[in-house]
């Protein structure tokens, strides 16, 4: 159940973030706030919650560092992620997503539609992440 919910918030997101790069941070707490629901349903131990929202933390971190060339909105959504997931499927999930951003811009610099300035949206390679982490885990 969790994952069709994840699924179709990640769908709807993905809408807006090809639309217009940006995403609703009503729908991040939505999201944050299922996810704290779902840790308090679950009640895991303290580490494994600690370590569910640090890629989402580190994911934060470093859209700072790159003065946001990756998203906060898109560091806060691996954040709310890790009321759902553990660091495993979080990272198979970012690993999934760089991949399909890895080759949409290798894409478009190989045809010349884009050049290293070119921005893509990243949700729409987060969801296929997703896609791979649920069929991986």
């Amino acid at each position: 159940m969790k994952h069709i919910c994840v699924f179709t918030v990640l769908v709807i997101m993905c809408v807006f973030d090809i639309r217009s790069k940006k995403l609703p941070l009503w729908l991040i707490a939505v999201v944050g706030v299922l996810g704290i629901g779902n840790l308090w349903i679950q009640r895991p131990d303290v580490f494994s919650m600690i370590m569910g929202f640090l890629p989402g933390i580190l994911l934060l971190g470093l859209a700072k560092l790159t003065e946001e060339q990756i998203g906060y909105g898109d560091g806060l959504l691996v954040l709310s992620l890790g009321g759902f997931y553990d660091v495993r499927q979080i990272c198979i999930l970012l690993m999934g997503a760089s991949m399909v951003n890895f080759v949409i811009s290798g894409f478009l610099l190989l045809t010349k539609k884009g050049n290293k300035k070119t921005e893509i949206p990243f949700l729409p390679g987060m969801l296929c992440g997703f896609l791979g982490m649920v069929y991986l885990c």
